[in-house]
């Protein structure tokens, strides 16, 4: 799934600028818990969109309180999965992108993050990377965010600011400035 370049990814991206703050600081027991739990949710959720039952055969109280939202959603919108998780890379903007899915939802080209619980505001800065990474537009493909909020339910989000691109490209461009500088200083804070 990865590449051999070293580009930063969507993620790194907003990690290194502090986005994922909230997350990082919560007890590592929660941490871990949640970190494996959304692991398994978009697993569970790339085989429900495949039309497909996840394969496990045993209930998962901690996933299905999710996973009927998503089943909610995939009832009332026409969702036709391209992909999930595949690898966009833009060489010009040196950068790496893994969005959750993608595809065709109520006929527009789509690409769709999924999130547990409530929204981060800063949603639209990741899905502009990802359309950045793929050399799309919001012309060409909608940018789109499901809630998972563990209560049956969902909320679908158009996410529609184009200053979102904008401002994703100035973090970026802070990165490899400071790459210009110290390196790939990404790979090394991941180690």
């Amino acid at each position: 799934m990865t590449t051999d370049c070293n580009y930063p990814s969507v993620t790194q991206v907003l990690k290194i600028h502090g986005f994922y703050q909230d997350m990082d600081l919560m007890p590592a027991a929660n941490s871990i818990v949640g970190k494996a739990r959304g692991s398994a949710l978009h697993k569970a959720c790339h085989w429900l969109a495949m039309g497909k039952q996840p394969p496990w055969k045993e209930p998962h109280p901690e996933l299905d309180r999710y996973l009927v939202g998503f089943e909610k959603f995939l009832g009332e919108h026409a969702w036709r999965m391209h992909d999930h998780e595949s690898e966009w890379v833009n060489d010009s903007e040196r950068l790496i992108a893994h969005p959750d899915q993608y595809g065709i939802l109520d006929g527009k080209l789509s690409v769709l993050e999924i999130k547990t619980g409530v929204l981060p505001e800063w949603v639209g800065l990741q899905t502009a990377g990802q359309l950045i990474a793929r050399r799309m537009s919001v012309s060409q493909m909608q940018r789109m965010a499901i809630s998972l909020p563990g209560n049956h339910s969902y909320a679908l989000k158009p996410l529609a600011n184009y200053r979102d691109f904008a401002e994703f490209r100035v973090l970026l461009q802070a990165v490899h400035t400071r790459a210009k500088y110290q390196g790939q200083f990404w790979l090394k804070e991941a180690a």
